[in-house]
């Protein structure tokens, strides 16, 4: 309301709106973490573990999400399965959890790495095991730091521009071990930072 009465001469005004937009956007961000938290307390009670096409998941989770796509060239990279094997990109998860999971790292990768760069969503398959890498072209994290960043509550940069609690990996974290997977960090300075999420991999033949 005050910036529909505001006029193109209240610059002062205009500056102060801004700001508390920006106070604004972190206060939700803040309470959609504990949100998370919560919820992700109650989905580990009652699992539903399923068979899950993850390449089509992907895509259909994106357009759900089109913010992402708003501020960064976020590219999904699915190698095509062999022909006969329709089910190699197919895990064993829980699609709530999954959604946690894969959502945090992109809100990470998005947050850290400049507009406009290119965040790149990326399948890949290794033995009986599926994984979602999410590679950013952000700053990157030095070795010593790297063994922290799954901490609850850790933040590399806590007076920097960027704004959180430093949940999300450590939801990540969580929600991979539950899931019987794990999650990989691969990143130098100046590189940027590749998150893979592995989960495994369904198949027919043993689908426990």
């Amino acid at each position: 309301l005050l910036r529909r009465q505001s006029t193109p001469q209240d610059t002062e005004l205009s500056r102060r709106l801004d700001i508390m937009s920006s106070a604004v956007r972190r206060l939700v961000q803040l309470f959609e973490r504990w949100l998370q938290g919560g919820r992700l307390h109650h989905l580990e009670k009652d699992l539903h573990i399923e068979s899950l096409r993850v390449d089509q998941w992907l895509h259909h989770l994106l357009q759900a999400h089109p913010l992402y796509r708003a501020t960064h060239r976020v590219v999904l990279v699915v190698t095509p399965a062999p022909e006969g094997a329709p089910q190699s990109w197919a895990v064993l998860a829980d699609e709530s959890l999954l959604e946690i999971a894969v959502l945090n790292l992109l809100d990470n990768a998005c947050k850290y790495a400049e507009l406009g760069t290119e965040v790149r969503i990326e399948l890949r398959r290794e033995a009986a095991q599926v994984g979602i890498a999410v590679i950013d072209q952000g700053p990157g994290i030095c070795p010593d730091q790297q063994k922290r960043i799954f901490g609850d509550y850790v933040r590399l940069q806590p007076e920097g521009p960027v704004h959180g609690i430093g949940l999300g990996l450590a939801f990540v974290q969580r929600i991979a071990a539950v899931l019987n997977g794990s999650v990989k960090l691969d990143s130098s300075l100046g590189q940027g930072s590749t998150f893979s999420l592995w989960l495994p991999a369904f198949s027919a033949k043993n689908p426990s």
